[in-house]
């Protein structure tokens, strides 16, 4: 029987071993114990007892190891159910702290049914562990004491001990919790006031496309239309493009029905016609009716969709092609129309763009040249020959 307990002042346990008599009863005996005292740094009473825990699973291997005797039984008995609650408790589930000495002690044990066998519950007075974690009198400490030979239980059978194996099932300390996932339903009138926060808190236009591609999957699960489970796609991510293009369009709609061209062209009037701007089946103004079919330097063989020159969306997306490789104005502007994109003034607002860069002013930095010294005089009168 190996006891453990843990206090403020410090943690052990202890053994004591029995055998059976000839005349049916049995008789107990201290073997070992092991006490150490609580570290400096504050640590809570259950640590300490679930310290004491693993000091107890511990000092049983020792004795197994070193002595000759065979022994039918080993029981541990703690007066703790929250040191029970741990040890039936998996090991990923806790802090390091718990979850290092939880492992170790089940390591050694057997589970039968989820139940950690022969770990039990016992009285607090009743353990004498507790003798190793305060500071006692000799006279405590006597033959025929509790020290000595154990609680008066340990000399009757086994079903007659008051123990439990009933243990704390509630939360504990040092447990972590699982992950809760909170579903929030924002309801406006207005969206628009929304989306234009996101593309003010935010300055990459990826991490835009990728919040809306999680905004549309979860309408599209809720209206029960069908959505594949699991992370974005894509298609998920090129739906959210198109969205904020729509979005970012609403600004020159007006325009754009004015410039789009019609069988009647004295009634195209608008100040984009020169464009002559198209809307796909997206409902996105394109640029270059002619070319619909197929365009040779666009990323989606698309003609390039209109962005209004002011938008700050038109400005991340010119500020990520110019990222890429940090260039100049021209290549910068191709770069932005491969992506797919159109917007008036754009070499404009790629110097714009490239003056305010911090990493092309130090690419664009002149070098510094060693100004060469004079030369000697005895160079200049002995010329070598």
């Amino acid at each position: 029987m190996v006891f453990s307990d843990g206090s403020v002042t410090g943690f052990g346990s202890v053994a004591y071993i029995r055998w059976k008599l000839v005349t049916g009863k049995w008789w107990s005996s201290l073997v070992t114990s092991k006490s150490k005292i609580t570290p400096k740094n504050r640590i809570t009473i259950p640590r300490l007892e679930l310290n004491g825990a693993v000091l107890s699973k511990r000092l049983k291997e020792f004795l197994v190891m070193k002595m000759d005797t065979k022994f039918s039984k080993i029981y541990h008995l703690v007066d703790s159910s929250t040191v029970l609650g741990y040890l039936h408790k998996s090991d990923s589930k806790l802090k390091p702290f718990e979850g290092i000495r939880v492992s170790e002690v089940q390591t050694s044990g057997t589970f039968v049914d989820g139940r950690l066998q022969n770990w039990y519950w016992v009285e607090g007075g009743l353990n004498p562990a507790d003798l190793c974690t305060k500071p006692r009198c000799v006279s405590e400490l006597g033959v025929n004491s509790l020290w000595q030979k154990g609680p008066a239980f340990l000399e009757e059978d086994f079903d007659q001990w008051p123990v439990k194996r009933d243990f704390k099932t509630g939360r504990l300390v040092g447990e972590i919790l699982p992950k809760a996932m909170h579903t929030v339903c924002l309801t406006t009138d207005d969206m628009s006031n929304v989306f234009k926060d996101l593309l003010e808190k935010f300055s990459q236009p990826q991490k835009l496309f990728r919040i809306v591609a999680y905004m549309l999957k979860w309408r599209s699960s809720h209206r029960r239309q069908p959505v594949v489970p699991g992370a974005l796609t894509a298609a998920d991510v090129q739906n959210a493009r198109k969205f904020w293009i729509r979005f970012v369009q609403q600004e020159v709609t007006e325009e754009m029905q004015k410039s789009a061209s019609s069988h009647n062209k004295s009634d195209t009037h608008g100040r984009f016609r020169r464009l002559a701007p198209y809307q796909d089946d997206d409902d996105i103004w394109r640029i270059g009716l002619r070319m619909r079919e197929f365009v040779p330097f666009t990323e989606d063989r698309k003609p390039p969709a209109f962005v209004p020159p002011k938008n700050r969306l038109t400005y991340l997306l010119m500020r990520q092609a110019h990222q890429r490789k940090h260039s100049g104005v021209e290549e910068t502007v191709a770069r932005f129309r491969m992506m797919g994109y159109w917007t008036c003034e754009a070499a404009k607002l790629a110097k714009v763009i490239k003056r305010s860069c911090v990493t092309c002013r130090i690419l664009d930095q002149k070098p510094l040249h060693q100004v060469m010294g004079g030369i000697p005089q005895e160079q200049l009168i002995n010329p070598v020959a």
